[in-house]
């Protein structure tokens, strides 16, 4: 956006001269494209920033406008076991209710909209979503009923966790010529739970399986940078530019990123590079409910964080992690680490490289070559200046952020890679080098270009 990354009405955007919200999606709309998906991304701001976990919402699957009734219990499922049970009871029976009604009217009509006060409920969320009557449609949705139960104080923690490491990954995005609002899908995945493990053993704030991993991150008995925000996001721009380049767009890039790329290739080869084709004809073995509707969870938890002080106004985001880099020159032995970090506390190197596992100083092993150390802001001075001269050859002090230049309300010149460019044709057509533009952004230093994919031109 203010980085020159999008169209120029973002920027006037952030200028401040267009009255309303901080953010809204129709400002990113050309990026991530919400027509036709407004229902379901109501419905997931609605889970995020309304309901509760004592709140268990009705609905129905496909069709998200459709809200049958709302649940509210006294206690949370977590109290005990007894709770849970009874709670999960309560669900299955009012849906249980909601079926018998669908059935009625599929075999009576309107008629049956009197019957009961389930069935004027169901009938008048049917009204409300402007479904249909139609004894087919009512009796299929008879099937589609489920449940779904509010999430607003874990997505308030997320914002409040999101805080220590999010400017650091729009980063990392920007710095790979991607869109920075990508850095707010954790809240999808893992609301920024750094520690977080799945049941089926995904990890870390992108919830990164082992083999979706293997060979983006290091992944041993020392270390899982699977939990560490900043190297998983560097792989979580991997992946999702990856995806890019062969889907063509966002919504199938990123629903790949829950799906699959390869069953995203398979739907695309079926159903063209539209993605509300996709979503309404794809009947893919595993395209099920979570990613159908992961994108438009991406997007109602991108318009909520972007405007989280308007819905959470009593939530704060933590200050981001400030902090140096020290680089492990090698491995080498083991005595010159344990200098390094025999003045810092274990719960200091946890909490700013939690993708170190083990207590490196009773566990007698050593960080890799190339490991990059991250320490509170100022410390390093202080290490280095106790280590010997013999000891410092082991250690390369990272160089600091270069301070970024104010915003500027003008627009950078900016050009959109169209298929069949490259990246000599692009600086004949400006008459610039190629090494001028490959100064001017990082992404390009590889010499690979894709068609979307936006360049600023020295």
């Amino acid at each position: 956006m203010r980085y020159a990354l999008f169209p120029a009405l973002l920027l006037v955007f952030i200028s401040g001269a267009i009255a309303g919200p901080e953010f809204d999606l129709a400002f990113v709309s050309d990026l991530f494209p919400n027509q036709g998906l407004e229902s379901r991304v109501a419905f997931w701001k609605s889970v995020y920033s309304e309901y509760g976990q004592r709140d268990v919402i009705l609905h129905d699957r496909t069709n998200l406008a459709i809200i049958y009734k709302v649940l509210k219990f006294d206690s949370l499922p977590s109290d005990s076991v007894r709770e849970a049970r009874a709670q999960r009871k309560t669900v299955e029976e009012e849906i249980s209710k909601i079926r018998g009604a669908l059935h009625d009217f599929a075999g009576h009509g309107i008629q049956a909209a009197g019957t009961s006060p389930v069935h004027s409920q169901v009938y008048e969320a049917l009204q409300r979503a402007g479904a249909s009557m139609n004894s087919d449609f009512v009796l299929a949705a008879a099937a589609r009923v489920r449940d779904q139960r509010g999430i607003r104080e874990r997505f308030e923690q997320g914002v409040v966790r999101s805080g220590l490491y999010l400017s650091h990954m729009k980063e990392i995005f920007r710095d790979r010529g991607l869109p920075e609002e990508l850095a707010y899908l954790p809240h999808v995945e893992s609301s920024f739970e750094y520690a977080a493990y799945s049941k089926v053993g995904a990890a870390g704030i992108w919830q990164f399986m082992r083999s979706t991993a293997r060979g983006l991150l290091k992944m041993n008995s020392v270390m899982d940078e699977r939990r560490d925000p900043l190297r998983a996001t560097e792989a979580a721009a991997t992946v999702l530019s990856r995806n890019y380049t062969l889907l063509e767009n966002w919504p199938l890039a990123i629903t790949a990123y829950n799906h699959g790329t390869n069953g995203m290739l398979r739907a695309k080869a079926q159903y063209g590079p539209d993605y509300l084709s996709i979503l309404n004809c794809f009947d893919g073995r595993a395209f099920g409910f979570a990613s159908q509707n992961f994108y438009a969870e991406f997007l109602a938890a991108l318009e909520l964080a972007k405007n989280s002080p308007e819905y959470f106004p009593q939530v704060k985001a933590a200050e981001p992690l400030r902090f140096e880099r020290l680089v492990m020159n090698h491995a080498g032995a083991r005595d010159p680490q344990l200098a390094l970090i025999r003045d810092l506390s274990p719960a200091t190197l946890r909490a700013y490289n939690p993708g170190i596992m083990v207590d490196i100083r009773r566990n007698f092993s050593r960080l890799p070559a190339g490991y990059v150390l991250r320490l509170p802001e100022g410390e390093p001075q202080h290490v280095l200046a106790a280590l010997s001269p013999a000891e410092q050859r082991w250690i390369t002090r990272g160089a600091p952020p270069a301070p970024r230049p104010p915003r500027s309300k003008a627009k950078a010149r900016q050009y959109k890679v169209q298929r069949g460019d490259t990246l000599t044709k692009i600086a004949s057509l400006f008459r610039v080098s190629t090494a001028a533009l490959k100064e001017k952004n990082k992404s390009l230093r590889s010499g690979q270009i894709f068609a979307g994919q936006i360049i600023v031109l020295p």
